[in-house]
């Protein structure tokens, strides 16, 4: 009697997912003769039609509802199982204390660690958002082993002594934000100088820690107000 199987279960929710053979062996790269044989498989071990075909394509008959139920919750359990047993062989293990300012921790950063993670599962990843300053000094201290600061024209000379470094191009540089209405929010590019008489909403770090928010080169920046979240001090440019 044939039985169900893990790839029977995958082409059977991608059909029902796309609503052809056509569209789903063209998502998993497969010939669509190889689809409908999945199909066909999938019909013969559990005994009932899965899908109604119609002109547009096809649709799950009860019996194929029922099917995608359990199959979701099959494929979820193969991939958690394939994962752990990856993390038993990974020797890549154990924790790992990774430190990025904060635009660089909103966006750049949790994506590194998810693809990380997915390499070596059985590695934790903790984040610590903060200044660059701060991070260097954690890094120097070894509380950090992975410190995501910000460098070029404009910043701070870093002391990098000792350390190695690797740069990540983003293509563009460090940004203010400004209301869509300030006269320096049609501009490609602001000089520094153009800063100076700004009113700025900083970041309130911890006593002594570095303001995150107002350009890093500023002698005295003008602070309006503070703020400890990246949201609120957007709201604040309204």
């Amino acid at each position: 009697m044939p039985e169900l199987t893990l790839t029977g279960l995958r082409v059977t929710l991608e059909v029902a997912q796309r609503g052809s053979f056509t569209a789903a062996a063209e998502a998993l790269g497969y010939t669509q003769s190889a689809v409908s044989r999945q199909i066909i498989a999938t019909e013969a071990a559990v005994g009932a039609p899965l899908f109604e075909r119609h002109a547009p394509g096809v649709r799950p008959t009860l019996s194929g509802e029922a099917l995608l139920r359990y199959a979701r919750r099959m494929i979820a359990d193969a991939e958690a199982v394939e994962l752990e047993i990856a993390g038993l062989r990974d020797r890549l293990a154990g924790r790992l204390a990774v430190g990025a300012y904060p635009t660089a921790a909103a966006v750049l950063v949790p994506r590194a660690i998810a693809r990380l993670q997915k390499a070596h599962p059985a590695l934790t990843v903790g984040l610590w958002e903060a200044g660059s300053p701060a991070q260097l000094r954690r890094l120097r201290a070894g509380r950090l082993e992975v410190a995501v600061v910000a460098i070029g024209e404009g910043l701070p000379d870093y002391d990098f002594t000792g350390l190695r470094v690797e740069v990540v191009r983003t293509g563009r540089g460090i940004g203010v934000a400004v209301h869509t209405a300030h006269s320096l929010a049609s501009r490609e590019e602001v000089h520094v100088d153009d800063l100076a008489q700004e009113a700025w909403i900083v970041g309130a770090g911890e006593e002594g820690g570095p303001r995150f928010g107002a350009w890093p080169t500023l002698e005295a920046p003008r602070v309006a107000y503070e703020a400890h979240s990246w949201q609120t001090r957007l709201v604040g440019l309204r």
